[in-house]
C-alpha cells in the first residue's frame, strides 16, 4: 500500500504524499444483468444506471448494513438545492440557479428513463432521488477545484471564507450581469471567437500561509477574468481594438483598463446592492423559517461571499 504503481484494476485515493490503492472490484458499479432485465442497458445515462442498480439492490435487502451509514432523505432536503422548497429557491444567486436548472433537467430525463423500472422493484421517486443525487464514479478525498456555486449545487455545502482569504477555486459569475448589456451584434462577434459567456471575477493569488483570519492580510483581491475583459472591450472599443486584445492579451495603443472598469462599475454596484438585500432578507428568514435553517445558512454564506467580493473589487477600482 502506498508505493506500488497504480494498475488499471485499481482506484487511487491521494491526499498529500499518502496513497491508498484498492481493487476496483470493491467499487459498487451498475449491474449489467439487472439493467438488461429492466430494459435500461441502452436507454439510461450512466448516473441513472448506477442509481437504479443501487435502488434495486437495496429493494432486494442487500447492502442494508452500508445504507445505515448513508445520508437520509432529510439530509438531502437540508443541504441540496435540488430538494429545497420553492420559497427558498427564489433566493438563489443567478450563478447557482443556472447549474441547478441543468441538474434538474438531467434528473427529469433520467427519471423518465427509469420510472417504470423503479416502480417494478417496489419503490418510488422519493427513494430513487437521493441515490441519483449521491452516486459517484470514483472515491476521492477531495472534491476538486470547484467554485462555491458548484459545490453547493452538486455537494450541498459552501466552504467558509473571509474578506481576507477566499477559496482559490472560487469565482463570482457575472454572465447574468454582463450578457444583458451586450448588443446582439457584439454577442455574435464574441460567439464567433469563443468569448461569449463564462464571465467572472476571480480571486488573485494570496501568498499568505496564515489562517483565514490573518490580521496581516488586506482584503482579498479580485480580478475580472480574461473573457470578461475581452467582452467589455468588445462593448466599448472598435472591432480591431478588442480583437487585438483577445489575440495578444494587451491593448492596441494604450491600456483600456479604466474604460473596462467604468463600464462594469454600475452593473456590479447593482449586483452588490442585490447581494446586500439578500443577506438582510435571509437574516430575517432564518429566524422565522427554522425548518430550512441549513438551506438559509448556505445561502447566507454564499451571498455574503458575493457581496464581499464585489465590494472589495469596486473599492479597489475607485482608488
Amino acid at each position: 500500500m502506498g508505493s506500488e504503481p497504480r494498475r488499471h484494476d485499481q482506484v487511487c485515493c491521494c491526499q498529500s504524499a499518502n496513497t491508498v490503492n484498492f481493487p476496483s472490484a470493491a467499487l459498487f458499479r451498475p449491474d449489467a444483468k439487472v439493467l438488461e432485465r429492466h430494459g435500461l442497458d441502452r436507454t439510461a445515462s450512466p448516473q441513472a444506471k448506477l442509481a437504479f442498480t443501487l435502488t434495486a439492490t437495496l429493494a432486494e435487502g442487500a447492502l442494508m448494513e452500508w445504507s445505515a451509514t448513508w445520508p437520509t432523505m432529510e439530509d438531502f432536503e437540508a443541504s441540496m438545492p435540488m430538494f429545497w422548497p420553492e420559497h427558498v429557491l427564489v433566493h438563489l444567486p443567478a450563478s447557482v440557479s443556472a447549474p441547478l436548472a441543468r441538474q434538474r433537467a438531467d434528473y427529469a430525463r433520467d427519471w423518465t428513463a427509469v420510472r417504470k423500472a423503479v416502480i417494478v422493484v417496489g419503490v418510488g421517486e422519493r427513494e430513487f432521488g437521493p441515490y441519483h443525487a449521491s452516486v459517484i464514479q470514483e472515491l476521492t478525498f477531495a472534491y476538486g477545484a470547484h467554485s462555491s456555486d458548484k459545490l453547493l449545487v452538486h455537494y450541498g455545502f459552501v466552504p467558509e471564507s473571509t474578506t481576507h482569504h477566499a477559496s482559490p477555486d472560487d469565482e463570482i459569475r457575472l454572465d447574468h450581469v454582463i450578457l444583458p448589456q451586450l448588443s446582439e451584434d457584439v454577442k455574435s462577434q464574441l460567439q464567433d471567437l469563443g468569448y461569449l459567456g463564462s464571465y467572472a471575477l476571480l480571486p488573485a493569488e494570496n501568498s499568505c500561509s496564515g489562517s483565514p483570519n490573518c490580521s496581516r492580510c488586506g482584503a482579498q483581491v479580485w480580478e475580472p477574468c480574461f473573457k470578461t475583459q475581452v467582452a467589455v472591450r468588445a462593448a466599448v472599443l472598435s472591432c480591431n481594438e478588442w480583437e487585438y486584445f483577445a489575440t495578444n492579451g494587451e491593448d492596441l495603443v494604450e491600456d483600456q483598463s479604466d474604460a473596462v472598469f467604468a463600464w462594469l462599475r454600475p452593473f456590479l454596484d447593482e449586483y452588490r446592492l442585490e447581494s446586500e438585500r439578500e443577506v438582510s432578507a435571509i437574516d430575517r428568514l432564518c429566524v422565522t423559517d427554522k425548518e430550512n435553517a441549513a438551506a438559509w445558512a448556505s445561502l447566507h454564506t454564499r451571498w455574503r461571499q458575493i457581496r464581499d467580493a464585489l465590494a472589495t473589487f469596486l473599492e479597489a477600482i475607485d482608488t
